[in-house]
């Protein structure tokens, strides 16, 4: 009961939070016309430079970065923590 009372609060707030947010329509069709001219661009190319083997190679760089990312923010939070990290009071 009490938990279910604190998991409506914070449904709550975070429902509140979002609906600040405008909604929107989604991409103009202006921007659906250029991407698909680029593809066929990025099609012409495709013999020459592997785009498909490209953008693989890129997703794991992205990957990798987001990870690194990650623990470095999570051991600097921990690091705030006396208990583990030793810094705070």
């Amino acid at each position: 009961m009490l938990t279910t009372a604190i998991i409506n609060l914070g449904y709550t707030l975070i429902s509140g939070l979002i609906s600040i947010f405008p909604t929107g329509t989604g991409f103009p069709t202006g921007f659906h016309t250029a991407v698909t001219n680029l593809g066929g661009y990025l099609h012409i190319l495709d013999p020459l430079v592997p785009i498909s083997t490209l953008l693989t190679c890129l997703t794991l760089v992205f990957t990798v970065e987001i990870a690194i990312f990650g623990f470095k923010t999570f051991k600097w939070i921990f690091g705030h923590v006396p208990f583990i990290g030793g810094k705070g009071k």
